[in-house]
Order: structure tokens, then sequence, then C-alpha cells
């Protein structure tokens, strides 16, 4: 370990500052310090200064700067007092008059938070949640009607399709034959149908390609299937594809 001094000046500039003033309890508790000392040094015990009285301990006198007097009005008030509308003579209080709420219903407070920024005003989404809950708790906030949500199509009535029973199981070859399709890409911009019919029981396939996945085609692969298969179709499993709509029922 390697011990370096302080250099000559910086030595001399530190032993020439002056010795701050100390407060009565400090100069107090340093003559006690220095007694002790002595004491210690005559060859005096630690328990022969208890005998001597103790000042008692009082708390440094601390100044405290008064509080700065703050107005009670807060900085940001919603809405600003020169956009407030005079209400009319007679007519009830801001708090308890009805109000239209003007933004879509569908919009959160985050979302109306953003818009109000927009147009200048200085609120957080908090503020707009809380006002929006006094509001309906009180009950005067009146909402839009909700835009009526748009009722999905009926499926069209389909003359031979059913859904498969639960309870049906096929048991011999033909009793169901699933027909699907599939998209084929054998080059870049080719796109070919590939229709496929398989026996759940005898594992048998029928298979063809188009190029248009329709109704028709779809028909036409069913007069294949029908014809190629080595034993009578009694079922036919499809989805809900268009191609198993129209023509081929």
């Amino acid at each position: 370990m390697q011990v370096a001094a302080l250099p000559t000046p910086v030595r001399r500039a530190a032993n020439s500052r002056p010795t701050p003033e100390l407060s009565p309890q400090a100069a107090n508790r340093l003559t006690l310090i220095e007694q002790w000392d002595a004491m210690r040094r005559r060859g005096h015990h630690r328990s022969e200064g208890r005998r001597h009285p103790r000042p008692a301990r009082q708390p440094l006198p601390l100044e405290v700067p008064p509080p700065q007097a703050r107005p009670a009005r807060p900085r940001t008030r919603f809405p600003p007092p020169a956009q407030r509308p005079t209400p009319p003579a007679g007519a009830l209080p801001r708090r308890d008059r009805p109000y239209q709420r003007t933004a879509p219903p569908w919009f959160g407070k985050d979302k109306i938070a953003v818009l109000l920024r927009r147009r200048g005003w200085k609120v957080s989404a908090s503020a707009v949640g809380r006002i929006l809950a006094d509001a309906k708790r009180r009950g005067v906030l009146r909402e839009p009607p909700r835009p009526g949500v748009a009722r999905r199509k009926p499926r069209p009535i389909r003359p031979y399709a059913v859904r498969k029973p639960s309870a049906y199981r096929p048991t011999r070859p033909g009793d169901l034959v699933q027909i699907d399709t599939l998209d084929v890409r054998p080059a870049p911009g080719v796109i070919l149908k590939h229709f496929m019919a398989r026996d759940v029981v005898s594992r048998c396939d029928v298979l063809q390609v188009g190029t248009q996945a329709t109704s028709a085609s779809a028909a036409r692969f069913l007069e294949a299937v029908v014809a190629r298969m080595p034993f009578p179709v009694r079922a036919i499993q499809v989805d809900g594809g268009s191609e198993f709509q129209g023509a081929f029922e």
C-alpha cells in the first residue's frame, strides 16, 4: 500500500482556515470531553465519570421556514370560467342539469381525454372517467342510442344436407364418404382445385383436379365418385363450402 501526502500548499491552506464558532451546547460538550481525557490520562476509571453531572440532552434548535401560502383554487379547472355559459333564470344547478353526451358511446375515458387535449383542454383520463362515472351515478348523463348490430344473415335452407347424427356409425364400405377440396399451386400464378373423396371404412380414395371449385365442378366430381367407387355410396359428408351447394345438391 502506498501512502501519499498532501502537497505543502494544500496543507498550509487547510491549517490556515479559521476555526468555526461553536454553539454553547457544542462548547459544553467539548469541555466535558477534554475533562474526561484529562481524567483518563491521570489513571481514573470510567466509572468515576458517572459521578460528574451531565447536561440534559436537548434537541438542537431547527429553524423551519413557515409554509408558503398556496391558493386553494386548483391549477386547472374543467371547463375554464370563460367558456361556462350563463344559466337562464330558474334553471337547475349545473351539477343537477342533464346534458347529452356528444362522443360516441364506445369511446372510453382514454379516447375522450385525447380528443379533449387536441382541443386545448388539460385533463387526464382518470379525471374524465370520474366525471362520466359521477354523471351516470346521478342519472344526468343521457347516452345516445347505440347503433344496431348487423344481424347475421340466416343460412339458406339446404334441401338435402343435414348435420351428421351423433349416433350414426359407418360399419361397411359406402356408409360414409368424405369429400373436400384443396388448393394446389404447382407453379407461380397457377392455382388448381384438388377434389378428394375418401371412404372412412375402406380408405378408398377418388381424386380429381379442376380449375375452379364451383358447385358445377363439384357435381361432376360427385358423378365420378359414384361411378368409380367399387361399392354403392349411401352417405356423403362435406363442409360448409359454397361449392357443395346449388348444383352439387
